[in-house]
């Protein structure tokens, strides 16, 4: 079953607050019966004073003189009133509270599992569910070791003791019932915090996520024939903020890539459209009657013109397709210098070939990382549309030169140049300048769209400087690489940073 994303927030927020419930209660829980497990010692031990201040130790024996002191300790039959009793050596009685003869108090056997500890230290041990502190007193260990013990002073009437036990003991049960009504209280309470929060949770969850629903909304609505492809911005401030805006930055780059592949389609169409129609009506010509064999031989060669035509708007379409801007192309280390002279030598049997010069400016060594053959692709396109629109007898000059970490190739003409509002097309597919329309020239305005995604594919980029009658500056920049010529086969090199 698929749950929306309200209904899994809503879930982890109740199991982090059942989570903090149960810790807080626990916690409060633990010091609750920390602090009354120290109160009820805390009690006995005064217990234990108390009685042990009604004991007259002299250096003939101590005596049990409760009737000297008002003990107000032990009187009440409350369950939370504290009991006690004082026993010789022997284990016999010497005096006890009122309310030790009830409530099942430990009879005098039980005491015997109290540890017999030093002078003023007091043992606490739970008996019976009975919580008993014992503490021992030996007139030994009261009495200074230098003093006389002087058995004539003594009055035969007292009774006079060597060893006390005195012991007091509190019943848990009160304790007991208190932390048991305050895990009650706290259960209960932690139950309805969190079903609160569970009716409140998930209200509050739908409307955390209302921009996020208004968002999604808004995305399916959009039509690819909007003007503009955009969602709406919730004005939180904060991460959904950031996420509309990533989001609509997305969804411009994709509508303009929308737009430049809706133009292309249907340039590329046209462009196909116009040899298929030529090809068409040379063969529904020459189909019409006999004709002679130079009559087919001029439908045929008009007919393999355009299909000529027609395949270098194909290959330049599939280029295109295969030199799209992050696609893996397998790349290797090119030195220019020495690689230009031969990508320009293609031009060795061309008409013009005397006005294509080359020059090196101060570069000794450019490698970079590229395919020969798609590098030589772009380059040729660059050089094939600086010959075509500059006149015979002007110079077209390709330059190499290093600089900031980059290798730059140069081709500039002296042709007619290109207008400022037709620059920033240029590298559209099938554009073409209207000067370049109506001169007539041959072209599908695919040569320099091809050589742009080429150098992009390299990390490279193509800038154009140009001014209508003075001709037109292309210039590709390539990453320049440093490679290790100590490490056999082929090195991909790493980047030069100047």
């Amino acid at each position: 079953m698929r749950l929306k994303l309200a209904t899994r927030l809503s879930a982890f927020f109740l199991i982090a607050v059942a989570i903090i419930l149960v810790c807080f209660s626990a916690i409060l829980y633990s010091a609750t019966r920390l602090y009354l497990g120290r109160g009820t010692d805390e009690r006995l031990r005064i217990t234990l004073d108390m009685l042990e201040a009604s004991i007259d130790i002299e250096p003939e024996g101590m005596e049990w003189e409760p009737t000297d002191r008002r003990l107000n300790v032990g009187v009440g039959m409350d369950g939370d009133q504290p009991r006690w009793a004082v026993y010789d050596r022997g284990g016999a009685v010497v005096g006890r509270s009122p309310n030790a003869d009830t409530a099942g108090f430990p009879p005098a056997e039980a005491f015997n599992e109290l540890p017999r500890l030093p002078l003023d230290a007091t043992s606490v041990v739970e008996v019976d569910n009975w919580l008993l502190a014992g503490r021992t007193l030996r007139l030994a260990e009261l009495l200074n070791p230098e003093s006389e013990r002087d058995s004539a002073d003594a009055v035969e009437d007292d009774v006079q003791h060597e060893e006390l036990l005195i012991v007091a003991g509190l019943s848990p049960a009160p304790v007991q019932a208190t932390l048991h009504r305050l895990l009650l209280r706290l259960a209960a309470t932690a139950l309805v915090v969190w079903l609160l929060c569970g009716l409140f949770g998930k209200r509050w969850a739908l409307w955390a996520m209302s921009p996020v629903r208004e968002i999604a909304s808004a995305a399916k609505n959009l039509s690819p024939g909007d003007r503009g492809w955009r969602v709406p911005k919730p004005g939180t401030s904060d991460e959904l903020d950031d996420m509309a805006d990533a989001f609509n930055h997305l969804l411009g780059r994709l509508h303009d890539a929308y737009d430049r592949q809706r133009r292309f389609t249907g340039d590329a169409s046209h462009q196909l459209r116009t040899p298929l129609a030529g090809i068409l009506g040379q063969l529904d010509v020459a189909l019409l009657r006999e004709r002679s064999a130079e009559d087919y031989r001029r439908a045929l060669t008009a007919t393999r013109d355009e299909t000529r035509r027609m395949r270098r708007i194909v290959d330049a379409l599939l280029l295109l397709a295969r030199t799209e801007p992050g696609r893996l192309i397998d790349q290797s280390c090119l030195e220019l210098r020495s690689w230009l002279p031969g990508c320009l030598s293609r031009w060795s049997g061309d008409p013009r070939h005397a006005d294509l010069h080359y020059d090196a400016l101060g570069c000794e060594s450019a490698w970079v990382c590229a395919d020969p053959e798609l590098l030589a692709e772009a380059l040729q396109n660059l050089v094939d549309n600086a010959l075509k629109y500059s006149q015979r007898g002007t110079p077209v000059r390709v330059e190499l030169s290093c600089s900031d970490g980059t290798a730059q190739v140069t081709v500039e003409d002296r042709g007619p140049g290109i207008a400022a509002a037709d620059v920033e097309r240029l590298f559209e597919p099938f554009f073409r300048a209207d000067a370049a329309r109506l001169a007539g020239l041959p072209g599908c305005g695919l040569g320099l769209a091809v050589a742009s995604h080429i150098v992009e594919v390299f990390a490279g980029s193509i800038t154009v400087e140009s001014e209508v009658g003075e001709g037109s500056r292309f210039t590709v920049r390539l990453p320049l690489v440093r490679v290790d010529h100590t490490t056999p086969g082929r090195s991909m090199g790493k980047p030069v940073y100047s």
